[in-house]
């Protein structure tokens, strides 16, 4: 049975107000969802983020990795650098994350930024979706003051309210081929679609903001808000940065741009968690799942029931996705076998 769930995060509600007197926020707790939900962004200042971490070692560490003139990323730093790693787990980013989305953050992903991007304006959300939809959201932190001459962040307030589009809304016909960014065809698309989403922030109406904070401030924003990088008016200058991409637990995360979601496939993503390490194991609001398909090909989503069920949820992306109740009861046999040995 293919899963149609309509669950979208709690303040997006018109009677968000009543849920967080509920919840007992605080005038400043209810201040900063009110602007996440208006805004689809929300700029946090805390003094301790970067306290006792290594934050320039980042950049000694990484020198070599970035363009003469400091352009390029570094992804998934988090996995040789503590400083990266504490950085995307911090508890003041992850309590905020909780506050706004009342569900577990998951952190899955880091980018490393030496200077500004000059990326042309996107969505997260042709890279980064979930079932239910709107549980993603990225978070950038300014490693360094940051000005408008350093090539900022840009984005277009209340444009997360647009509908999530995907390659089949904006006309652009899908990728063939290899589901990776060395097929020329995933490049072509993507150019398409940079040209179309420019076109509707400018019919929008949208107005376009450029971030200027200071050291150790972060942003949150909603995965489907608007944004890119703005020009590097001088090319000396750096902006040291990092983003940390989140899901949240309950919701399934996928690759819009290499699914057919029209016909109910999915590019399924499997997740590591970067406060453990660990692998986690795909539900929706708890439910256990089968991902039926090829092993690299794209995948249904189906409810999984009974022990296979279980079992799916307690060992699923270790091995992999299950796409079948046998193959998830199998695993879990393997898996308690190994555990009662050690």
């Amino acid at each position: 049975m293919v899963i149609a769930p309509t669950t979208r995060p709690w303040f997006e509600r018109d009677d968000w107000h009543v849920v967080a007197a509920e919840r007992g926020l605080t005038p400043r707790e209810r201040a900063l969802v009110d602007t996440f939900r208006t805004e689809g962004f929300v700029v946090v200042e805390d003094g301790r983020v970067l306290d006792e971490l290594d934050v320039d070692g980042i950049w000694t560490s990484l020198e070599d990795r970035f363009a003469p003139d400091g352009a390029g990323r570094v992804q998934d730093a988090w996995r040789e650098l503590p400083a990266v790693r504490s950085i995307a787990t911090h508890p003041a980013v992850l309590d905020v994350l909780r506050l706004l989305y009342e569900r577990e953050p998951i952190p899955f992903q880091t980018l490393n930024f030496r200077s500004g991007t000059e990326q042309q304006t996107h969505s997260d959300t042709i890279h980064f979706s979930s079932i239910p939809s709107g549980f993603m959201c990225g978070v950038w932190m300014a490693l360094e003051d940051v000005t408008l001459r350093q090539g900022p962040l840009h984005y277009f307030p209340t444009s997360q309210r647009l509908p999530e589009f995907d390659y089949e809304d904006l006309g652009i016909p899908p990728v063939e081929g290899d589901r990776t960014w060395e097929n020329p065809k995933t490049l072509a698309s993507y150019l398409v679609y940079e040209q179309r989403i420019a076109a509707l922030a400018r019919e929008g109406g949208f107005r376009r903001e450029e971030l200027a904070i200071a050291k150790g401030t972060f942003l949150v924003w909603s995965a489907n808000l608007l944004h890119g990088g703005s020009p590097r008016d001088d090319r000396t200058l750096t902006r040291k940065s990092q983003v940390s991409h989140y899901y949240f637990a309950g919701a399934v995360p996928f690759t819009p741009m290499f699914s057919r979601a029209r016909d109910g496939r999915y590019d399924v993503r499997r997740l590591q968690d970067i406060r453990t390490g660990r692998w986690v194991t795909p539900s929706i609001d708890g439910a256990p799942l089968l991902f039926p398909g090829e092993p690299d090909g794209l995948r249904e989503i189906a409810r999984a029931g009974g022990l296979a069920g279980a079992l799916s949820r307690a060992v699923g992306t270790d091995r992999g996705l299950p796409r079948s109740a046998g193959e998830a009861l199998a695993w879990g046999a393997r898996a308690l076998a190994r555990h009662l040995r050690s």
